[in-house]
C-alpha cells in the first residue's frame, strides 16, 4: 500500500498488469480485484487492471467496479476514466499514522 502510495503522488491514474491464471478458479484472482479497489479508494485514483484470466476491470477513484470482463473469456473492456490530480490523506502520509495508533 505505501509502494502504490508513494507512485501514485506523481500519477493522474494506477495501472495493475497481471498474470492470475496459476491460481485457477480459486479465490486469489478475486482478492487481487479486492485489493486493487483499495488502492483506488485509498489513493483517490480510477485504476485500470487488466489480468490474463478475466478479472479485468476499471475502478473509479471511490473503489467501485465500474466495467469488468468476464472471468476465462477472451475480451475487450472499454470504459471511461478521469485523470486525477491531488493527494488523500492516506498518499500524503501513508500507513505512518496506523502505525503510531497501533504501537
Amino acid at each position: 500500500a505505501d509502494h502504490v502510495a508513494q507512485q501514485a503522488r506523481n500519477a493522474e491514474l494506477l495501472l495493475t498488469v497481471s498474470n492470475d491464471t496459476w491460481f485457477g478458479r480459486s479465490i486469489g484472482p478475486h482478492q487481487h480485484l479486492q485489493m486493487a479497489r483499495l488502492r483506488a479508494l485509498e489513493n483517490g485514483r480510477h485504476l485500470l487492471r487488466a489480468t490474463s484470466n478475466g478479472v479485468t476491470a476499471i475502478i473509479d477513484s471511490q473503489g467501485h467496479v465500474t466495467a469488468r470482463a468476464p472471468q476465462f473469456e477472451q475480451a475487450s473492456l472499454t470504459g471511461e476514466v478521469t485523470p486525477m490530480q491531488g493527494l488523500t490523506p492516506f498518499t500524503r502520509t501513508g500507513s505512518g499514522p496506523a502505525w503510531i495508533l497501533a504501537a
